[in-house]
């Protein structure tokens, strides 16, 4: 089916589906808040002279808060959690309610803490203050032994987190014993993080050149792989469909079959794609549910002989709830609405994931629901229309009183650049070009390679929707070929990009490139420009609101691939 959709619907609907995720998502406050809250108590119970202090106790989050897809409250007035374990070196046997207390006991040691605790089945719950609409539970746990895990065939990675937890309604909550309810909350995050390590990285890497962070000090909280996004869409969706309904799809079959199917489908796409992606990931999911002697099975990724879907044969409608969600879903990625207007797909998307979750995400304060509120995007627009624009180390568009000041120019189409096969050597004028690279733009890396200076990195223009890999391949006196890598986008001469996602950033008329013209003066400043006006190009209407040529030929006429020699 997905190849029946364009190129453009593609685009257009993984742009608005990104956008839903990210309004899904919490905010910045509250993920900083919840770290904050978590990390204080866990300070509390580690500290070396309270009651604890000699079981060694370590308090970990656990959950989609651990995994990155938590959802906010559809509701402003509802709360959200942070689930967390208390990890405490005690060895079985011994009784949960003793284990349970010792926690209480040391919590109650705080006035604060007493005042909000509260006693759960499996856990205790610290319930702050109603404005902040937040809670934090803490389950506690012992040490499990994991060996058994490693014989099944489980990581020892994942296998050494397994734990034993309390239960208040367990037969042998007050004796004690090593018959305890198991666990390994952190060995499934780690198993599921693992499966999307490589695309984490790349976003780490590049939210790293974007702010000036080194890599270890970038949050969590702002990776988001395609993979925790789709899980937070379907979660919502789910959510918005079936509300309280007990038969509704659980999170966790949810998360396990979506990080099964993503493990795949990144491996075997050739496509980068944010709706790609969710689109092949989500359609898969299904195929990852066993069948063991008739009994459906999806399991544990850290423990093979839990079944998360268990409850399935005991009562078919868990089983047939699931398949209707997900047909739901399906047809929602199918709607060809999804590449269209706002008014066109607004009410698909309220029924999808809530009315307050689309006004979220399109309101008039969204980038991509009003051109004329891209503010960041309109501010360098006008620098650069003013003759007032410099281009800084990241490659954003600032004040022309820091940075590299961008050159007049005019973008065209007509044949694109290329690397001849045949060229000069001349090593010191590549080097010379390198260095100024280097000294004015930390966002990329040169390397010079077959007689050609090659420089990669990643941009995200200040209030863009995406964030952009580039290559400049340079050869002594030639243009340079500027080629956008990532996102996949449809070239056009409307946006002055070639079929090879090459750019046509100049018109010869206006300038011949020499030995002596400046990669980093001309090249990098018109390469930032365009996207400034490719990101606006996408809010506005298809409107390219950038410098053009008076001789701007057709697509149809050019826009080939030329190999010259």
């Amino acid at each position: 089916m997905i190849d029946t959709l364009s190129l453009y619907h593609r685009q257009q609907a993984g742009t608005r589906l990104e956008q839903l995720a990210r309004s899904i998502d919490l905010t910045e406050s509250q993920y900083r808040d919840a770290i904050e809250r978590y990390e204080a108590v866990g300070r509390f119970l580690a500290d070396p002279s309270g009651s604890l202090a000699i079981y060694n106790p370590r308090l970990v989050p656990q959950g989609s808060f651990r995994i990155g897809t938590v959802i906010r409250p559809d509701h402003e007035e509802c709360e959200f959690d942070v689930d967390t374990t208390c990890w405490l070196m005690i060895n079985l046997p011994d009784s949960q309610y003793r284990i349970k207390q010792l926690i209480a006991h040391r919590l109650n040691q705080n006035a604060n803490y007493q005042r909000m605790l509260k006693e759960k089945h499996r856990c205790w719950r610290l319930i702050y203050s109603e404005a902040t609409r937040f809670h934090l539970d803490i389950v506690p746990a012992v040490p499990d032994d994991y060996l058994q895990f490693v014989r099944l065939g489980v990581p020892e990675e994942f296998a050494k987190h397994a734990i034993k937890i309390t239960d208040d309604r367990h037969p042998q909550y007050y004796n004690r014993t090593t018959d305890w309810m198991g666990s390994n909350p952190e060995g499934y995050a780690l198993w599921f993080l693992e499966v999307m390590k490589v695309q984490a990285h790349r976003i780490r890497t590049a939210l790293s050149a974007e702010l000036k962070m080194s890599l270890d000090k970038i949050p969590e909280y702002k990776i988001r792989t395609p993979l925790q996004r789709g899980v937070q869409l379907m979660k919502r969706h789910r959510d918005q469909k079936y509300g309280d309904d007990d038969f509704k799809p659980i999170s966790v079959i949810i998360t396990t079959l979506a990080a099964l199917s993503y493990a795949e489908v990144v491996r075997s796409l050739n496509s980068d794609l944010f709706f790609d992606i969710i689109y092949h990931m989500v359609e898969k999911m299904p195929s990852f549910i066993e069948n063991r002697a008739g009994v459906k099975w999806i399991p544990n990724p850290v423990n093979p002989n839990e079944n998360f879907a268990d409850k399935w044969a005991a009562n078919s409608k868990l089983e047939k709830k699931f398949y209707e969600w997900h047909a739901s879903f399906m047809a929602l990625l199918r709607n060809d609405k999804l590449s269209k207007g706002y008014q066109d797909i607004a009410s698909a998307l309220k029924l999808s994931f809530g009315e307050k979750t689309f006004n979220r995400a399109f309101s008039p304060d969204s980038n991509l629901h009003n051109p004329a509120s891209s503010s960041k995007l309109r501010e360098a627009a006008t620098l650069l229309s003013g003759g007032m624009a410099a281009t800084n180390q990241s490659g954003h568009i600032t004040s022309s009183s820091s940075g590299m000041t961008n050159q007049p120019h005019r973008f065209h189409f007509s044949q694109p650049p290329y690397i001849p096969k045949r060229r000069d050597h001349k090593y010191g004028a590549l080097r010379y070009q390198q260095t100024l690279i280097e000294k004015n733009f930390s966002f990329l890396k040169c390397k010079i390679e077959n007689k050609v200076l090659k420089c990669t990195g990643w941009i995200t223009p200040p209030g863009a929707l995406n964030a952009y890999k580039l290559m400049i391949e340079y050869v002594v006196g030639k243009e340079p070929k500027t080629t956008i890598i990532h996102p996949e986008i449809q070239p056009s001469h409307k946006i002055h990009m070639y079929r090879d996602h090459s750019l046509c950033l100049s018109f010869p008329p206006d300038m011949k490139w020499t030995e002596a013209s400046r990669v980093a003066e001309l090249t990098i400043p018109w390469l930032a420009e365009w996207l400034v006006y490719y990101e606006l190009y996408q809010v506005n209407g298809g409107i390219w609101e950038g410098p053009q040529s008076p001789a701007h030929l057709t697509e149809a006429t050019v826009n080939v691939n030329v190999d010259c020699d």
